[in-house]
């Protein structure tokens, strides 16, 4: 509060009062006058009008000459120690609160972890599931022993118990906590793989003095399959390239027997192969041609373990005849949804782009509808024709046109809306459809949902209330914020839409009624989205009224973080909690039992906080399970889940080196869609951060485009790991794009153009070759070729036609060349063209 009460006196306190050249300190007297009574406080004053920053070019200078060559150089400060570390209390109070956390704020040269804590009754925990020949981790506990014992784990066939599946033994003592981990792995040869029903093993825990046993489910569940095509679309005739990534259920690397198949769009299988691998590098790269005549459509790829069939992995791809356009439309609406209530115009922003990074300019054709369940129904009023200067339009569709098409708007809410746009170069020589669906037509701009929220709550103890709030097309809403009524809750969403309330709850009340509302400071109360809930009283076990609250309050979390796990504990009995001296949890990832130990806890401690480090084994999500035995009757639990934020297991970086020539390029032939499809080993070891790296030498094709170079690394330590897309861009001031179709038939004439490019800051004057091949007819001979002298303005493009006339079947070359009058600019692009 002080603090607080200086910040204002240091904006309001009027500087004339002041005695600015006194050598004393300066008061004033702050008073605060309340109806039965009158409060004042003497703050100090100080005069403090903000900072000033000196920056110099360098750090020493000379005064005039250069020196010599001569150089000395010192290192000081390498100290003799015993110790690699010093540690430092930083921000850390002098006192405590008894019986409540202390936050002890340790500063260290480098990162640590804390290391887990962890008559008489025992404990057998174990996974929900058992996956087939995967190790899984169990936990055996004592509670109220203290001498050392042997326990054997033994896993069973179900519900018999005749045959040994699997056993293994594991020491509990006083330096373990009396808690200790097994791994156990249930083998396929003893599970009945074409079963429909269920299997089941039991678990079977021996102490010396008793023995526990649960029946758990078995799942036929090898790992993973990841699919990766080089494309997402093809021409018949072309060939695919797919890898196959084999993992299990760390994501590590897995060798393994996979069946591969390949299912046309009439779900007709024409392909079915296994593959395996002597290495365990988990990549398995190969390919499969298409033929010419083939169906059109989507295709499948559908992969699965030879050991488990019964679940398989797929990834689609479609067979097009088609030809790539040289440019590309992206439409943005000004909001993600449509006001039915609303006056506004709804504005959609129309971005063309050449492929490799260029703006274009052109026109462009608008059509907006309404799409009523499958049935798209047009709004022929806002067909329009728009500019596209510079690469950017604009279109618009106004409510009259709305109401013009459809008589009752109301009935359009919960439909969406769509808008088509033709985009044609000025040139005309490239045209591009583009769509944008899913616009849906509100009430609202925002939807609730109670994601990860339990059903019930602990009388007298916090709840936690986790709201997701999304857009109407299903996209995270961020930063909007929401509260609770009736309730001092609120909140604001995430970057993922979600929000965390904590709810205090009464103590005497069997149901609870909850309603959320956004609470958009730019809305008004109709437009407000809403959520109502009812949560139900917890009953405890015989009304005991013991209870546990886990409550953590990070948000955000990454690995290499801290995370503060709070245990409130609630019993009426004072025999209980002088009974609990510690807390037993358990932290589980994708099902796997990952980290076990206890939290101990003191006489009078109704709080208890640990710490907990965030490993990248947590990725990207764990739930953490904590438990305390009352006597042997009772268990008392709770649990909560937490999301880590999205990151790579692994690293993978790109380095780019792009050495362009001096050379004429005579003709550009090479035009892949896609290329530098590779395995590469990383054989160097990693640096100080844990990155390998490896540096391949290319050469770029000849395409005048935006290259995406995409990454996907595998390591049995680190997992599968997807890098984000690095993008190259290859663009020349002078080039030839040359259009050709698909296919073209023999004997018939047919137009194709080469669209002539000039981003330089001049007009330039070029000669275009047209280059003969006697298997079509055209202008050009074998005797006289065909030559244009063509005038090219600065920053545009000119489109020449050229007709021909095919004369053979099959793939045959056509070539054109251009030079640049007084330079030694040239450019040359030879493409196959198919004739049937």
């Amino acid at each position: 509060m002080c603090v607080s009460q200086l910040t204002q006196l240091r904006q309001r306190v009027p500087t004339k009062d002041i005695k600015k050249d006194s050598k004393q300190n300066q008061y004033v007297v702050v008073k605060a006058t309340f109806p039965q009574h009158t409060l004042e406080k003497v703050v100090l004053v100080h005069f403090h009008s903000g900072y000033i920053f000196i920056q110099t070019d360098k750090t020493i200078y000379t005064p005039g000459s250069t020196g010599s060559d001569m150089v000395e150089a010192e290192r000081t400060g390498i100290n003799i120690v015993t110790s690699p570390y010093q540690i430092h209390f930083t921000k850390t109070p002098k006192y405590f609160k008894p019986g409540m956390p202390f936050e002890l704020m340790r500063k260290e040269k480098t990162d640590s972890e804390m290391s887990d804590l962890s008559g008489a009754s025992y404990s057998l925990i174990t996974p929900n599931i058992l996956r087939v020949e995967s190790e899984e981790k169990v936990v055996v506990e004592a509670h109220g022993l203290n001498a050392p014992i042997a326990v054997t784990i033994i896993v069973h066939d179900f519900p018999f118990k005749k045959n040994i599946l699997y056993q293994v033994q594991t020491d509990l003592n006083p330096m373990n906590g009396m808690m200790g981990t097994a791994v156990i792995k249930v083998p396929t040869k003893d599970i009945k793989k074409d079963s429909r029903q269920n299997q089941y093993v039991v678990v079977k825990a021996v102490f010396p003095q008793q023995t526990l046993e649960k029946v758990v489910l078995v799942h036929f569940h090898s790992g993973y399959i990841f699919i990766q095509t080089d494309k997402t679309i093809y021409t018949p005739g072309s060939t695919v390239l797919y890898r196959i990534f084999t993992v299990g259920h760390k994501l590590e690397p897995v060798s393994k027997t996979v069946i591969v198949e390949f299912e046309t769009p009439e779900s007709i299988i024409v392909k079915q192969i296994p593959i395996s691998a002597p290495l365990k590098s988990g990549i398995f790269s190969l390919s499969h041609n298409l033929p010419e005549i083939f169906s059109l459509g989507t295709w499948k790829i559908t992969a699965k373990y030879e050991d488990s069939p019964q679940q398989t992995f797929s990834a689609q791809f479609d067979v097009k005849e088609y030809v790539l356009p040289s440019f590309k439309v992206i439409l943005e609406p000004s909001e993600k949804f449509l006001y039915i209530d609303g006056n506004e115009d709804f504005r959609v922003s129309i971005t063309a782009r050449y492929l490799y990074g260029k703006k274009l300019d052109g026109n462009a054709l608008v059509l907006f509808g309404v799409k009523v369940d499958d049935e798209k129904r047009s709004i022929p009023q806002s067909l329009k024709r728009i500019s596209i200067d510079d690469g950017d339009g604009e279109a618009s569709l106004t409510r009259a046109m709305l109401q013009a098409r459809f008589a009752n708007l109301n009935e359009l809410v919960g439909h969406s809306l769509y808008v088509s746009v033709t985009v044609l170069t000025d040139s005309g020589s490239d045209m591009v459809e583009a769509e944008k669906t899913g616009i849906n037509i509100v009430t609202s701009p925002y939807q609730i949902h109670f994601t990860k929220t339990p059903k019930y709550f602990k009388p007298g103890m916090p709840f936690e209330l986790m709201v997701y709030v999304t857009n109407p097309d299903g996209s995270p809403a961020p930063h909007v914020p929401v509260q609770a009524e009736g309730f001092q809750s609120a909140g604001s969403t995430q970057g993922d839409g979600t929000a965390k309330l904590i709810i205090n709850m009464p103590g005497d009340r069997p149901q609870v009624p909850i309603m959320v509302k956004t609470a958009h400071p730019n809305l008004p109360a109709n437009r407000q989205a809403s959520k109502s809930m009812v949560a139900e009283a917890y009953q405890s076990q015989g009304g005991s009224q013991n209870y546990l609250h886990l409550a953590v309050m990070a948000s955000e979390l990454k690995p290499g973080d801290n995370l503060s796990v709070n245990f409130h504990l609630k019993s009426n009995s004072p025999a209980v909690l002088n009974q609990i001296q510690y807390f037993t949890y358990i932290i589980l990832n994708k099902g796997k039992i990952i980290r076990v130990g206890r939290q101990a806890r003191q006489a009078g401690q109704n709080l208890v906080t640990m710490s907990l480090p965030i490993t990248p084994d947590l990725i990207p999500s764990f739930r953490i399970v904590a438990y305390y035995q009352v006597g042997n009757s009772e268990i008392v639990a709770d649990s909560v889940w937490l999301d880590i934020q999205d990151t790579c297991m692994g690293t993978v970086d790109f380095l780019d080196e792009v050495f362009m020539s001096d050379k004429d390029i005579t003709s550009r032939s090479q035009f892949p869609e896609s290329w530098l499809w590779q395995v590469e080993q990383l054989t160097e070891r990693p640096n100080e951060l844990g990155i390998s790296s490896k540096t391949l030498p290319i050469f770029l094709k000849d395409s005048i485009t935006t290259w995406e170079v995409l990454a996907v690394s595998l390591s049995e330590t680190k997992g599968i790991c997807v890098a984000d897309p690095y993008e190259i861009t290859v663009m020349k001031d002078f080039f030839i794009d040359f259009r050709l179709p698909y296919s073209v038939v023999r004997n018939e004439q047919v137009e194709i153009r080469a669209i002539l490019y000039n981003y330089r800051d001049q007009t330039i004057k070029v000669r275009l070759e047209l280059i003969h091949n006697p298997v079509f007819c055209s202008a050009s001979t074998s005797k006289a070729k065909y030559r244009q002298i063509l005038n090219i303005r600065a920053k545009s493009s000119l489109a020449v036609p050229l007709v021909i006339v095919p004369l053979q079947l099959g793939s045959h070359d056509i070539e054109v060349k251009a030079a640049v009058w007084g330079t030694f600019v040239s450019e040359g692009v030879k493409k196959k063209l198919k004739v049937v």
